[in-house]
């Protein structure tokens, strides 16, 4: 601890690190100061593009004219910006722990954990154990412009900040009142929003302090299946009859409809036994296989299906089965939502000098989503299940068929040939399947801040923060394994199987209820029989049963203390080119969760999203952080030279201490040009999932690398208290052009780097056996064969007999690689035009490098592949006169393959070429035509109106990859996260303001 304030110390005394704390007020200067601070980069310099690291400010104006009903939707427009629309959400099918419906914010596609989300210069508490912070839940009323920093400013912000920083900036000054009402709708009606806002500002106590109330609510109550929408056609990749091997054809081709061969909603006899006939049984015998193909619809109606053409012996397409016997058609193109925020703030002038401010704030937002149904491709059927329709029963008891093999989507009674955004979630509801998560997410957060002045050039500022993120998931629909396996073995009771019990003769009951009969492991006691053969046939009361009637899934709470201090002026000397300004302070947080979760999902039990408890975690950082930003040149070879210098020490109670740094140059050389460049180090702490993850317990069957011999062992996924934090290196450098000779023209473009190193990934188990074992080449270091001294080989426990492999404990841990380059393009033109103002403005980013890699993997280049075009961009003109104002946008993509490494081998190998059609392989260009307008009825009333994608431009298709296709099919429609799904959408609203 003495080691890290003398750090502390000589880091504030030298004035060379960077500030992570909000700057008071202007502070009070002569011509020759340092300008007020607006900037998310940097406490010190100027905003837009005087940034040594650039900075896209998206300000009230733009806010107004985009009219988004949620603010999400403002940034995600951003070409450095991964993150789909807000009516989605980045889970929108996940069940993954508390992280279904999050709006959460990825800058340059390195994840949501690497974006640093502030909430007016403050961090703000994380939405679940994985990270990542849910905009729904922030207020907006008061967001006066948001700052969105593409760069590394963990000197600034500290961790998490490696691609860079989206920043909420409040008008905390705002004097008066305003609101705004606002309805929409896409072109078909089927996903309504309605949103509503106000906002009451003024000063109190005869102008000694100001308060502020604002609230906000945005509602969409529509489920939008995405086989509702004009351009969904159930596509996917199948075989291509025409391939020969050999040939130049290619073995895969895009089909639509495609429907899937293993499963169907009312249940398909996938396989049958061979039959001996049997004379003394008055059995004819039958081949195997005989029963394959017999659909149930219906009530139990069953009919014989032509499979088509079979694709790796799960997909159905050019038959009779159809995309609507498939899981695909339960995406949904928009989750049915609802947010609510409060905010609060109030500030008085103690003294002078001294000013107090506290400020409140509660968000609440609640959705309900999808994840997939328990598909079951291999369930047993007995001949004397009870209810095996009749002419199926007669077929079976004349050949002498044991039992057979059928697949079942777990979707009694949700039909899916009906499904519409109006009984979507109602439907599921009240069935067996698919899995309806109800995601409830409350964030509570208060401020307490003094500011003050020192004098006329020094100001200093300390707050403390407490929030808490409370996280609820209940689920509807979601089966018990154990359950549903019990419950689809139903008999009918006779005298020769009733035994001592009184169960009524003739009454269908689970065999595991009758006695002598073995119990199923794990099941819950008073089974109700489930009839699997067709669709609407399952009783409430096997449905409520088999779901353990809707158990609560999981719990969260999260909290976040910080406390900070900060001191920012001029020096008292100063440099021929002008003052040196400089920041300086500490801080302290600690984070803090517990996760609570029903008994059934920590053991493995449901069919999805198994949640596991989390007992109550914490850690603490100690941090210390200053800035300089000195003027070296002035007029002199250049018009002006200035070096900033960043930096900050943060003491991790898990980890120890690590440095971040970041130097800058910005010059003006002349009047036409800007220079500027950045280096710096920044990180990613490990999240509290990472750290402290308890983690599951599951059977695998796998080689003891010591003898060789095939054994059972338990594998185990835990969290890692050892890990350190991820570190990456930033570099950028760029040009700002504003010529003199074209008046209102501003251009610049950036290039980037960006290299993390350490990065913490989970290495998988047969990467580590195959590093122990000395028999066999390891794939970690090419060329060598395993070395069972390697440490990842602490991960294998040998506890068996004899000493044999009985567990693999495996945790994640510091060791891959991710890097990212490109270039950021920006201008803005303004002009006279008619009789008003002619605003033009571009934005775009080149993603030239995408790379990930760890041991025993090959580096893959994702840039332009997978949906993540390398070029996007928006392209927007505003015309203001009087008091009209209509804007023109144009949002494109850059056309992008499905994958880098995929187009070759085959089925079975990967080496035959021509795996996929070349003219289904790439996804095209895509642009989207915008139009924004508003009329100022008088100073007080503003009428606005908005439409997205004006053209109902569809999204390109994205079919499944063969590699990615599993027996229970994959939800695959297109890339949320890029391209619109809703089509051609309308805002209307009014603004009030006095």
């Amino acid at each position: 601890m003495d080691n890290l304030f003398q750090k502390l110390m000589l880091g504030g005394s030298t004035a060379a690190l960077m500030a992570a704390m909000p700057i008071a007020d202007a502070m009070a200067q002569d011509n020759n100061d340092i300008e007020q601070v607006v900037v998310s980069a940097s406490r010190i310099t100027i905003a837009g593009y005087t940034q040594p690291t650039p900075v896209t400010v998206v300000g009230a104006a733009q806010l107004e004219k985009d009219a988004f009903a949620n603010i999400t939707d403002a940034i995600r427009e951003l070409p450095q910006v991964t993150a789909p629309p807000s009516s989605y959400s980045t889970n929108a099918g996940g069940g993954g722990p508390g992280s279904a419906g999050e709006n959460l914010l990825n800058l340059r596609n390195l994840g949501t954990t690497r974006t640093l989300v502030l909430f007016d210069n403050q961090r703000v508490v994380a939405s679940n154990i994985s990270g990542g912070v849910d905009i729904g839940t922030l207020p907006s009323a008061l967001v006066q412009r948001i700052d969105v920093v593409t760069g590394g400013a963990s000197a600034a912000w500290g961790s998490d900040a490696v691609a860079g920083v989206v920043n909420f900036v409040l008008n905390k000054n705002f004097d008066g009142f305003k609101a705004n009402i606002q309805a929409g709708d896409a072109y078909n009606g089927l996903n309504r929003s309605m949103s509503g806002q106000f906002a009451w500002g003024g000063d109190v106590f005869g102008g000694r302090g100001h308060f502020i109330v604002a609230a906000s609510a945005n509602i969409s109550p529509d489920a939008t299946p995405v086989i509702n929408e004009n351009w969904f056609r159930g596509i996917y990749w199948v075989s291509n009859p025409a391939y020969v091997a050999g040939s130049s054809a290619p073995q895969l081709i895009i089909a639509n409809d495609v429907g899937l061969a293993v499963a169907t909603t009312g249940g398909i006899i996938t396989a049958s036994p061979a039959a001996t006939a049997n004379a003394a049984a008055g059995t004819t015998g039958a081949a195997a296989n005989a029963l394959r193909g017999i659909e149930f619809i219906g009530a139990g109606i069953p009919q014989l299906v032509n499979f088509g053409n079979v694709t790796l012996g799960a997909l159905s397409n050019g038959g009779s089965l159809t995309d609507r016997d498939s899981d695909t058609i339960l995406e949904l193109a928009a989750l049915p939502s609802r947010s609510y925020n409060f905010f609060a703030f109030g500030r008085y002038k103690l003294t002078d000098t001294i000013q107090a401010s506290l400020q409140l704030n509660y968000g609440t937002n609640f959705s309900k989503s999808r994840t997939s149904s328990s598909t079951q491709t291999a369930v047993v059927i007995a001949s004397d299940n009870a209810f095996i329709p009749a002419s199926v029963r007669a077929t079976i008891q004349a050949s002498g068929i044991t039992s057979f093999t059928m697949g079942v989507f777990a979707e009694n009674n949700f039909n899916n040939y009906a499904i519409t955004g109006s009984n979507y979630i109602p439907m599921a509801e009240g069935a067996l399947g698919p899995t309806v998560l109800l995601n409830g997410r409350e964030v509570t957060r208060g401020v307490f801040s003094l500011d003050g002045t020192l004098g006329d050039d020094w100001s200093w500022n300390a707050y403390y923060e407490h929030s808490t993120s409370n996280v609820y998931i209940h689920s509807t629909s979601n089966n018990i394994m154990a359950n549903i396996n019990a419950a689809e073995d139903a008999v009918t009771v006779t005298t020769a199987n009733r035994g001592t019990s009184t169960l009524p003769l003739g009454s269908i009951v689970c065999r595991s209820t009758l006695p002598g009969q073995k119990a199923v492991a794990g099941a819950q006691s008073g089974c109700i029989p489930l009839d699997v053969f067709g669709n609407g046939v399952a009783s409430a009361n096997a449905i409520r049963y088999i779901s353990g009637g809707n158990l609560d899934f999981e719990d969260m709470l999260l909290n976040q203390d910080v406390a900070e201090g900060s001191v920012q002026g001029t020096l008292p000397w100063s440099l021929p080119a002008g003052k040196v300004a400089v920041v300086f302070g500490a801080g302290y947080r600690k984070e803090a969760n517990r996760v609570n979760a029903t008994a059934i999902g920590t053991q493995a039990g449901f069919a999805v999203a198994n949640y596991s408890n989390f007992p109550a975690a914490s850690y603490n950082i100690l941090e210390g952080f200053a800035e300089v930003d000195a003027p070296l040149l002035k007029d002199n070879f250049v018009n002006s030279l200035d070096f900033s210098a960043a930096g900050r020490i943060t003491s991790y109670s898990t980890s120890g201490m690590v440095e971040t740094w970041k130097l800058g140059l910005t010059s003006q050389v002349t009047d036409d040009f800007r220079l500027r460049t950045t280096w710096s180090v920044d990180i990613r702490a490990p999240i509290l999932a990472e750290l402290f993850s308890p983690g599951a317990n599951n059977g695998a069957t796998e080689k003891d690398p010591k003898t060789q011999a095939t054994v059972s062992i338990i594998t185990t996924t835990t969290g890692n208290p050892a890990l350190v934090p991820e570190t990456a290196r930033t570099i950028s450098g760029g040009i700002v052009l504003t010529p003199h000779w074209v008046d209102g023209l501003t251009l610049s473009a950036d290039w980037y780097s960006i290299n993390i190193t350490g990065a913490i990934a989970t290495v998988g188990i047969n990467t580590i056996l195959a590093q122990c074992n000395a028999t066999q080449a390891s794939v970690i270091y090419p060329g060598t064969q395993g070395n069972p001294n390697d440490p990842l080989c602490t991960h294998l426990i040998f506890g068996g007999p004899g000493g044999a492999l009985s567990a693999e404990l495996n945790s994640p841990i510091n060791f891959a690689s991710q890097t990212t380059s490109g270039l950021d393009i920006q201008a803005n033109y303004t002009m006279d035009f008619w009789e008003g103002s002619l605003a033009w403005s571009a934005i775009a980013n080149l993603n030239d490098e995408s790379t990930s890699s760890q041991p025993g993997t090959p580096t893959n280049d994702s840039a332009g592949s997978g949906g993540t075009p390398k070029w996007k961009g928006i392209v927007s003109a505003d015309y203001t006169t009087g008091p009209y104002s209509i804007t023109v946008q144009g949002r494109w993509f850059g056309s992008n393959i499905y994958s880098n490494t995929a187009n070759t081998g085959n089925l079975s190998s990967a080496s035959v070429a021509n795996l996929y059609d070349p003219n289904g392989f790439e996804l095209p260009f895509v642009a989207y035509l915008d139009l924004r307008s508003s009329y100022k009825w008088n100073d007080n009333i503003q009428i606005y109106g908005a439409i997205d994608n004006t053209t109902n431009v569809p999204p390109p298709m994205f079919p499944s990859v063969a590699g990615n296709v599993k027996a229970q099919g994959s939800l695959t429609t297109t890339v949320p996260q890029t391209y619109d799904m809703l089509g051609r959408y309308f805002r209307l609203g009014v603004r009030f303001s006095y």
